[in-house]
Formats: C-alpha cells, sequence, structure tokens
C-alpha cells in the first residue's frame, strides 16, 4: 500500500522506478631520497607527475596548472604526503559537514534549522505565537542519525497552529522529523505534499522540492551499508536511486541558482557511485573539475572525492574522457606495485596499445599525452633514450607549471640513466626556474646525487652551492663524506650549528670505531660544553612520519664527553679508554670497554654504518676509510687470542652469548655465529671461568 502511495506522489513530478550499482575504497612509510618512484608510498610524493605519487597529488598538481595563483617553494618538501600539498595548496578550506567526522544525513541539521528559521520570520500571516513556537520546536531538533531511539519520534512537541501558512511549515517540520528520523517513506511523502500545496512560501517550495530527492537517497541505501561502511550494492535499491535522480535534476532545472543546487549537484554524484553508473559519473566530476571555482564544492575536499569515489570506476572501466583524469589514470596504471585494494587482483601494468588508445582523449593537452608516453618509456619499457627523443630540453624558463616542469625533471632523469656527462649542467639550469611548491627541493635532490656519484662531495658544501636543503646535507654528511670534510664542516663558520653538530657527531663515531683514537681526541675538543647528552642519533630517517613532519631531534655530540655508568665491567669513561686505545690499540682492557661504551651508549643499531639503498642519496659507498665497527666480532677476537686476560675473557663471553639473547637475533652485528659456537662458548664460561661473576649470572645461550 505505502509504495502504491509514495508512485501516486512521484507522479506528480513525472517521476518512474528503474537503475543499476556499485562501490569504492582508497588504500607506513620510509622517506625514499630519489627521484624515481615507480611504487606508491604514502609520503614520497614529489612536485612532478610520476605514477608513485599519490593519485590526488597528481590530480592536484594537474589542476593547479589551471589555477592563476601558485605556491611558492616551501624548502623541505622535496617528498611530502598529499595533506601536505593539498593544505598550502587550499588552506582553511570549508567545512560542509556542521562538525561530523563522517558523512550524516543529521550533518545539515543545524544549518537546515536556520534556513527554516529565517524562511519562519520572512513569512507573512503567521501570527507571532504560532512563529514562535516553530521556531522553539525546530532549535529542539537535535537528531542523533547513530540512534534510532532518539525521542524524535514524539510528535508532541510539535506545537498546533491555525494559520494556513502555519500549517504549511508545521508540515515541512513533521517531514524533517521522519526525515531525521530515517522514516524515509514517510518524508517523501510529506515533502511532496507540500509541493502539490502551492505554499505562499518560496522557501517551502524550493526546500521540499529539494527534500524529496534527499529522502529518496538516503532509502536508496539505508540497507546496503554495513556496520563498518562496507557497501553491498546488491542491498541498494534502485527504484529510490532512479527517484533521487530525478528529483535533483528536477530541482536543478527549476532552481539552478537556488542555494540548495551546490548540495544538489554533490549529492548526484553520490547517486552515481551508488548506481555504478561511471560514465555520468566521470562526466560529474569533469564538470566539477572545469567548475571548481564556482560551484561551491571545496577543492580538497573534491580531490579527495574524486579519489575515492571515482578512481575505483575509472580504473575497472578506464572510460575517463576528461584529460586530467585521464592523467590520472593512466599515471596510476604504470606503478609497477602499489594499488589500492578495490583492484581485484593483479593490475597488469598500462601497455602501449593502451596508452595510444587513450590519445584521442588529450586533443586539447598534446603536451601532456606527450608527457605520459615519456613516462611510459620510463617507468614501464625501461627506455631513457626514447625519453631524451620526447621531451625537449627546456631548462632555462624563469618559472615553470607543473607539467612543463614535470617534463624537464623526467627528461633529467632520463639523461642520468644513460650517463650524459652534460646532465648536472643541465640540473643547475633547471633549477633557476624552479621556484613553485617543490619543485627547487626536487631539482636539489637530482643535483646532490649527481655530486654524490661524481664523488665531489666538497661540491655540495662550497660557497655559492645550489644545495641548500639541510636534510640533503645531512644525508651526504651521515652517509658518505670522509674525515676531511667532516672536520671542515664542523669547523666551519658559515654552516649551521646543526650541520656543525650533524658533522662533528658522525666525526667522533666514525673516528671512535674505525680506530682513529688520536683524531677523535681532538675532535673532542671541539664538543660545546652545553651539548646534549643523550642519544644516540637516528637523524633524518625520523623527520616523517607518513608524510607528517616532526621536530627535528637535538644532536648528542655531548654524549661523548658524558659520565656513564658502566656497571657489569669496571671501565673508566670514555676519554680515557680513547687514550688508552690509542697508546695501544690492541689493550685488551681498553677494547673491551670501548665496546661496552658502545652497547651502553645505544649504538648496537650501528645506524651510522650502513648506507643507503644503491639507488636512493647516500647510495654510494662511504668515503671514510675503515671498516664498520662490530662488538660480537671484537668478543671474537679477545676470546681467541691467548693473550687476552682471564677477565677480560670471560667478560667477552658473556658478552657475545648476550649478543643474541634473548631473541635469538644478534644485535652486536658483524658475521653470524651458529648456535653450537654458542653453546661451545657458554660451556667454555662455565668450566674456564666458573668462579667470576659472568659464568654464575648466565643461565642460557640462545
Amino acid at each position: 500500500m505505502r509504495f502504491t502511495v509514495i508512485m501516486a506522489i512521484l507522479a506528480f513530478a513525472g517521476w518512474s522506478y528503474t537503475a543499476p550499482v556499485q562501490a569504492s575504497s582508497d588504500g607506513g612509510c620510509s622517506l625514499n631520497w630519489k627521484l624515481n618512484h615507480s611504487k606508491r608510498t604514502p609520503c614520497n610524493n614529489m612536485a612532478f607527475l610520476q605514477p608513485g605519487n599519490d593519485t590526488r597529488t597528481n590530480l592536484m598538481l594537474l589542476m593547479q596548472d589551471q589555477r592563476p595563483t601558485s605556491i611558492q617553494n616551501d624548502q623541505g618538501t622535496a617528498l611530502f604526503g598529499w595533506s601536505k600539498l593539498g593544505k598550502l595548496l587550499y588552506p582553511n578550506p570549508k567545512t560542509t559537514d556542521d562538525g561530523f567526522d563522517y558523512p550524516s544525513r543529521c550533518q545539515t541539521n543545524k544549518s537546515g534549522a536556520d534556513a527554516f528559521v529565517r524562511a519562519l520570520n520572512q513569512a507573512k500571516r503567521l501570527p507571532k505565537i504560532e512563529r514562535e513556537a516553530l521556531i522553539e520546536a525546530r532549535r529542539s531538533v537535535a537528531p542523533d542519525c547513530e540512534d534510532k531511539n532518539d525521542g524524535l519520534g514524539d510528535l508532541a512537541k510539535v506545537p498546533a497552529v491555525g494559520s494556513k501558512a502555519g500549517k504549511a511549515f508545521k508540515s515541512y517540520l513533521v517531514s524533517a522529523l521522519a526525515f531525521y528520523r530515517g522514516d524515509f517513506d514517510e518524508a517523501t511523502i510529506g515533502f511532496s505534499s507540500i509541493v502539490k500545496s502551492k505554499p505562499k512560501s518560496a522557501w517551502l517550495r524550493e526546500a521540499a522540492l529539494y527534500m524529496i530527492a534527499r529522502s529518496e537517497l538516503n532509502r536508496s541505501q539505508k540497507d546496503a551499508f554495513g556496520n563498518y561502511g562496507w557497501f553491498d550494492p546488491k542491498k541498494s535499491d534502485q527504484g529510490a536511486i532512479a527517484n533521487a535522480e530525478r528529483g535533483f535534476n528536477l530541482y536543478l532545472k527549476q532552481y539552478p541558482d537556488g542555494p540548495f543546487a551546490n548540495s544538489a549537484r554533490g549529492l548526484k554524484r553520490r547517486v552515481f557511485w551508488l548506481a555504478g553508473d561511471g560514465a555520468k559519473l566521470s562526466a560529474e566530476y569533469a564538470n566539477a573539475i572545469g567548475n571548481a571555482s564556482n560551484n561551491g564544492i571545496p577543492k580538497l575536499e573534491l580531490i579527495a572525492e574524486i579519489d575515492d569515489k571515482l578512481l575505483p570506476v575509472l580504473v575497472r572501466e578506464n572510460n575517463a574522457n576528461d584529460p586530467m583524469l585521464a592523467a590520472m589514470v593512466l599515471l596510476y596504471r604504470m606503478r609497477t606495485e602499489g594499488y589500492d585494494y578495490f583492484v581485484d587482483g593483479e593490475l597488469p601494468q598500462l601497455t602501449m596499445n593502451d596508452l595510444v588508445a587513450a590519445k584521442s582523449r588529450f586533443a586539447d593537452q598534446p603536451a601532456l599525452f606527450e608527457y605520459l608516453q615519456a613516462v611510459h618509456a620510463f617507468h614501464v619499457t625501461k627506455d631513457p633514450a626514447k625519453v631524451i627523443q620526447i621531451i625537449a630540453d627546456d631548462a632555462r624558463r624563469e618559472s615553470y607549471g607543473y607539467l612543463q616542469f614535470s617534463r624537464q625533471v623526467l627528461r633529467g632523469m632520463a639523461l642520468e640513466a644513460v650517463g650524459d656527462k652534460n646532465a648536472r649542467g643541465f640540473w643547475q639550469q633547471l633549477i633557476q626556474g624552479a621556484n613553485g611548491f617543490g619543485q627547487r627541493d626536487t631539482v636539489e635532490l637530482a643535483l646532490t646525487m649527481n655530486i654524490e656519484r661524481g664523488k665531489d662531495l666538497s661540491t655540495v658544501f662550497a660557497n655559492g652551492s645550489p644545495i641548500t636543503d639541510q636534510t640533503m646535507r645531512d644525508i651526504i654528511l651521515l652517509r658518505n663524506a670522509g674525515p676531511d670534510l667532516l672536520k671542515q664542516q664542523a669547523n666551519s663558520g658559515s654552516a649551521s650549528s646543526h650541520e656543525r653538530e650533524i658533522a662533528l657527531y658522525t666525526l667522533l663515531y666514525k673516528n671512535l670505531t674505525r680506530g682513529r683514537y688520536a683524531d677523535f681526541l681532538n675532535a673532542a675538543k671541539l664538543v660545546p660544553t652545553n651539548a646534549e647528552q643523550y642519544g644516540p642519533y637516528y637523524g633524518f630517517q625520523y623527520d616523517y612520519d607518513y608524510g607528517y613532519e616532526e621536530a627535528a631531534p637535538k644532536i648528542p655530540v655531548g654524549m661523548f664527553a658524558r659520565k656513564i655508568e658502566y656497571g657489569d665491567y669496571d671501565c673508566p669513561q670514555l676519554m680515557q679508554t680513547a687514550a688508552a686505545l690509542n697508546k695501544n690499540a690492541k689493550n685488551p682492557g681498553a677494547r673491551i670497554c670501548l665496546a661496552d661504551y658502545l652497547r651502553l651508549a645505544g649504538f648496537d643499531e650501528y645506524w651510522l654504518d650502513k648506507s643507503s639503498p644503491k639507488d636512493q642519496l647516500g647510495g654510494t659507498k662511504s668515503q671514510f676509510p675503515g671498516k664498520p665497527y662490530s662488538r660480537l666480532e671484537t668478543y671474537k677476537q679477545l676470546i681467541s687470542d691467548r693473550s687476552t686476560p682471564s677477565s677480560v675473557r670471560a667478560y667477552a663471553l658473556y658478552r657475545a652469548i648476550w649478543c643474541y639473547g634473548s631473541s635469538g637475533r644478534n644485535s652486536c652485528g658483524g658475521t653470524e655465529v651458529p648456535v653450537s659456537q654458542r653453546a661451545n662458548w657458554f660451556r667454555d664460561l662455565k668450566r674456564n671461568h666458573a668462579n667470576t661473576r659472568w659464568a654464575k649470572e648466565l643461565k642460557y645461550y640462545w
């Protein structure tokens, strides 16, 4: 019976039932200091179009080229999370949710109440007592769409009215209560009756027509979402979806510039998403992008919505006609991995035939299609020489849009890949015009990597060097620099205090662990009296967490001078140990004490001894002479040396075994030893050093 009634009401607007359906969604992180990102990682976005960028970043960069304004370079943005770019491009975004953290029909309660009250105050022939009663009733509505037992069913709160205008507003209020309560059939009936009655209030006519469509939209999806937000298209109401589309179309036809027009357009996108209509959804978003400054949609919200709702459809159907949307999808399809979970199974990488088939979509943007061809050559077919043929040298502009900049960065990457000796000169020219957000940092990274590969590291720190990004300079000092360069920067009057301390910290650690004890003692004289004493310092790898910046930690150069409480073994302080080793590098007592200092100071991860991956900044061999230190290797040597005093040997056995306690994994570096060897050490300690504290304390070997 109720559907017969609703059908009759809907027929008033010329509606009938029909429709289809579908749905969607989006997907830790360490910084990878390189330009070539074929895989997606959330915090490794860069200011040029590439497969590894978040799809939202690529779309933002493409949209930014359509805007008259530009965002100036912000240092420290070679790598970033997409949200950082969004906040800079679209600061202080408008919100449409009235404080809700998730989409809900209740999110419009406050704005709806305000509009209702304004309309009441403008209504003619409405007695004051009825107006005040209706205002009080509407203000008292506080729906909670997560709780169906919120008391909204108590219509006794709705005041009695006698005037014709009062009855029309009361009818709207009752229908709104039904809507917020989730009785969408009743809401549709109520709002439709208002439209049919042609009330004198223009606001009532317009708002009711809008709310009919909104009620049908909510009815279409009320049973389709599970407890955790998962959408089941089989449970959506196809007829209600079709009615909602017709309703929003009718509203927009009658009120194209009405106060609900922007909302109606946005809800139409939801209708198309619920219906699984990829063609209409794509066209609607393309229109929204093209009119982003005029349609009232917060741009950052629009970009996130496209990524969440449209991208899965475009990936599945490959039918985006808008060049920006098509480019976003094609770049996504060129990833080597890192696809989001809405893809069923492994997504095949984009073929050249796929790309050629999309050419017609870029008739008005040939430079963008040409760039996509070059990206495919570089990332998919691994043919950097072809990139150089496709993209001409244009590295001497005063400024760059993001597509222009992307083209030149990719050309530079191709020059590096083929070993072109002029690659450095290309980057030096490009950096002059790299003024937009993230552009200079991108070129600085390229130039720093080129210099590092050329092994002339002092160029990075020379007067007038274009390498100003502190993290890149830190990486060179921590990973690659030799003793002379570290000493130079530790004493530099022009370097920042941070850089001097980074250089000194690295110099002290590597001198100490490479057996350069005289140099260590000399460098220790440079430690400021107020230096941070607690560490160790793990550096640039902790500057970001999933794309969000953290405060830079202090460099604990003072830890080499501070007093250490040894406890387990009677050792002097580090400076005395280093002095003893400077006199005799084979001194067993001093060697065991150096190992204990490094253990207690927290250096067991030996982070400063590790290289970055070869394809990243810092990936070349360190220019600091000597081998990385290992406590385990020191213990092995002391154990096997017959001249080692018994007390030192006992402690070396104890500590060598403890390198594997209690997880069974080596925490001391060096070459692994089998369990059988650890068992022999255990028996040696128990048998030959039975009276020592170490033999008595150790209960297991691992």
